[in-house]
């Protein structure tokens, strides 16, 4: 062989030396190599991949063949109102005469979109329910009026009734309204923006609902049962009160109120907070309408709110027969109010339990202040009596601790 023959070898005579080789070692137990290409292609342990969330399953994958996942949809998490929505249409409220015609020309799942246009018209042409009442906008109230609707409130646009005695939105028995876009809302301190009936379903993501100088914002009603909530976003400024027997979820936005209590759950309702921000800015200025209630010692009060500075209030007093609060908190910011020589002391979340009643916080991550009380007052009864709640300052000077309420 010539010399430059010895320093190439061919494709073909380099393969047949390989294999011999490789049936050489491969002959022989004490000459077996292992084909590390083969087992380069398995994982040493098996793992599962798992899904996680609205979707669950799982499945094992240990790099020799590829793995399906029989996956699991939960239901809860696919609101009909969703799938509605899809099939739905676009409304324009300004071509009606009133929200009323408005209201009779969408179809469930319809997105009826509305303008600071469309105000003047809901303030002159209100909705008529009931026995007369008088709302901007409302929809349920029997089993035939069921109906599952979106008002989108875009950016930029403002629908103030705060020169009006009109209730902006309204969502009575068997109804569904999801509430959208960036724009503002606003009513008379004498009424609430949003209220809720009984089995009615109320979603919130994006408004802003401002009713700082009221009694509540966002409100369901303690007599009646089945109201569900689900806030994915939002902005609420001034209470709101959660009495009902339902569901709350809260997965974002901010409440923030100047009058001692951002949130307030009072009744048996299974509550989620997964996010958002909850701030105390202020305390309840107005007089004393209580007989021998001190200045500044924030009590129990049948409005829907306590005003002693904490940002979340979770009372278990069963009230209305419909159970104690079940609240579940993973995350969120929770902000008190905090002032220098006030005697009420505010907590971020303050849980109170009155005797022989206990509020399940199961599942809650987030630290939260518990008191217990004896005895319970529901509603003012113009006497401080058993089951108020008073704070002191923090040096107690007083002779009332800052942590431990006391009944009067």
């Amino acid at each position: 062989m010539a010399d430059n023959e010895k320093k190439f070898v061919g494709a073909h005579g380099l393969e047949t030396f390989w294999t011999g080789v490789k049936n050489y070692y491969s002959t022989g137990a004490d000459r077996k190599v292992v084909d590390n290409a083969a087992e380069a292609a398995k994982l040493k342990e098996a793992r599962y991949v798992k899904l996680a969330g609205d979707v669950t399953g799982k499945a094992t994958f240990d790099g020799t063949a590829n793995a399906v996942i029989n996956a699991t949809v939960d239901i809860k998490a696919i609101e009909e109102h969703e799938i509605l929505k899809l099939f739905g249409k676009q409304i324009n409220a300004d071509n009606y005469e009133s929200m009323t015609d408005a209201v009779a020309a969408a179809p469930n799942g319809s997105i009826i979109t509305v303008s600071e246009n469309t105000l003047t018209s809901m303030k002159a042409n209100p909705m008529i329910y009931g026995n007369g009442s008088r709302a901007a906008f409302h929809i349920g109230g029997n089993v035939e009026e069921v109906r599952d609707l979106t008002v989108e409130i875009p950016e930029g646009v403002v629908l103030d009734f705060s020169d009006s005695s009109l209730r902006p939105f309204d969502v009575r028995d068997n109804a569904v309204l999801e509430l959208t876009g960036k724009g503002i809302v606003k009513c008379t301190p004498d009424q609430v923006n949003v209220f809720l009936g009984k089995n009615a379903t109320l979603i919130i993501d994006g408004p802003t609902f401002d009713n700082e100088a009221g009694d509540w914002n966002i409100s369901t009603n303690g007599n009646n049962s089945g109201s569900n909530v689900w806030i994915k976003s939002g902005t609420f400024k001034g209470r709101s009160y959660f009495p009902a027997r339902g569901s709350l979820r809260i997965d974002g936005g901010t409440f923030e109120c100047g009058q001692g209590t951002a949130l307030y759950i009072k009744n048996g309702s299974p509550t989620e907070i997964n996010g958002g921000t909850f701030r105390v800015t202020g305390l309840d200025a107005s007089s004393d309408t209580v007989p021998g209630r001190p200045g500044n010692a924030w009590a129990h009060n049948n409005n829907g709110y306590y005003g002693i500075a904490s940002a979340v209030v979770v009372e278990a007093c069963n009230y209305g027969g419909h159970g104690n609060p079940e609240v579940k908190i993973t995350d969120g910011i929770f902000v008190p109010y905090e002032q220098n020589g006030m005697k009420g002391k505010g907590y971020g979340i303050l849980v109170i339990d009155y005797s022989n009643n206990q509020a399940d916080m199961t599942g809650t991550i987030v630290p939260y202040q518990h008191v217990e009380m004896t005895g319970h007052v529901s509603s003012n009864t113009g006497e401080p009596s058993d089951g108020w709640v008073y704070f002191a300052d923090e040096d107690g000077a007083d002779g009332i601790t800052g942590t431990t309420p006391v009944a009067l």
